[in-house]
């Protein structure tokens, strides 16, 4: 195998001076590029990019932690950090979890090993506090709110919304209401500000049969709108984990004729073509937000607004 000293000794220059070349770090006159350049086309010599890579460090190397992308919210808020990021020319990996500890452990393991240099959580399993101690390395946005720790946050007031739209049902006479949800609460803290709002608003916990869930498919919504309808005849409301799950709910009620208000979340495609009601977390504010934040000395927390779209 050809090596750069094989290259320097074809063109007639020092080693450095090819060296320099290849890797733009210093000035080559046009004319020992020429040299360098039939040398290495003679020799059939190819660089070694990703030593190159390595050597430079990850300093601008954005890490986007993210549980999936089969389901629209995650799909969205990647696309806003990717769209951001590349007209910063910045390089994106993506690094997908399932949710799996030991695979997020491994991603914060790569930040403090310097294979990542920044890291974009937008959901995660790991304790909170665990991943805060990440940041003496390089710094870490997560996106949610985060008032008892001093890390670089965005969120929406989810809890506010939740309150809000059930303070709505609430005025409106609906108290047979049913939940299509992705994950327990002992999982995801969405659906903990779901149940805590609730509770709030009606003054007691909702029955936990009348709280499904798995739901992010389309399938999903088909299914457990038939399961609450069967657990709950009156069933008057149905708030699902999003537009996609809601418009499988929302299909199940037309279908059977049956009188049930579906709200979504997301404001996606599928809640603007059927007409249901969302809740629209401007999500593409989120990842430019999120972005911006990595670029601050400052740790803080910025909020985006969020919007109920009522369409009834």
């Amino acid at each position: 195998m050809k090596t750069i000293y094989d290259v320097a000794k074809a063109a007639g220059y020092a080693p450095s001076t090819v060296s320099k070349y290849l890797t733009h770090h210093g000035y080559v006159s046009q004319a020992a590029g020429k040299k360098i350049e039939q040398a290495m086309v003679d020799l059939d010599y190819h660089y070694n990019g990703l030593a190159r890579l390595l050597n430079e460090g990850a300093s601008s190397r954005l890490g986007i932690m993210v549980p999936y992308l089969d389901q629209p919210y995650f799909q969205e808020l990647v696309q806003s950090i990717m769209n951001v990021s590349v007209k910063q020319q910045r390089e994106v990996i993506i690094l997908p979890t399932n949710y799996d500890t030991s695979l997020e452990q491994l991603y914060l393991d790569r930040l403090e090993h310097q294979l990542i240099g920044q890291l974009i959580i937008t959901s995660h399993a790991l304790p909170l506090e665990q991943i805060a101690n990440y940041q003496k390395f390089a710094p870490i946005v997560v996106c949610e709110r985060s008032a008892h720790l001093p890390i670089r946050s965005v969120y929406n007031d989810r809890l506010g919304t939740f309150k809000q739209l059930f303070g709505k049902i609430k005025a409106a006479g609906q108290t047979h209401i049913g939940l299509i949800l992705a994950r327990p609460a002992s999982q995801s803290r969405s659906t903990e500000e779901v149940l805590t709002a609730y509770a709030e608003v009606f003054g007691e916990k909702i029955a936990p049969n009348l709280v499904r869930y798995h739901g992010k498919t389309l399938a999903d919504g088909i299914r457990e709108a038939k399961q609450l309808q069967q657990i709950d005849d009156q069933l008057q409301v149905v708030l699902t984990e999003g537009d996609t799950t809601a418009a499988g709910a929302y299909s199940e009620y037309q279908k059977s004729g049956t009188k049930v208000t579906v709200i979504g979340q997301g404001n996606e495609l599928p809640s603007q073509l059927l007409g249901f009601s969302t809740i629209d977390y401007h999500l593409g504010e989120v990842g430019r937000q999120a972005v911006a934040l990595l670029a601050e000395e400052d740790v803080r927390s910025v909020a985006v607004p969020v919007e109920i779209v009522d369409r009834k």
